[in-house]
């Protein structure tokens, strides 16, 4: 996990992490897995309010998708 005072913080903060489990990783001789390169899943994860959520989760619900 990683955060910053502003967002190129915060990313430079993302790439550190990543750097250090990759090296960390490697020192152990741990497996790195590949990226994953698949499909698009229709998943959005994202922390609203409820007000918010609520109109979207009811078409949802209409759709058959909820």
């Amino acid at each position: 996990m990683a955060d910053g005072e502003t967002v190129e913080d915060a990313l430079r903060a993302t790439y550190d992490v990543a750097r250090f489990w990759t090296e960390t990783a490697r020192e152990f001789d741990d497996p790195i897995p590949e990226p994953d390169t698949g499909g698009i899943s229709g998943t959005f994860v994202a922390r609203v309010p409820k007000s918010l959520h609520a109109r979207p989760a009811a078409l949802a619900r209409r759709e058959g998708s909820a």
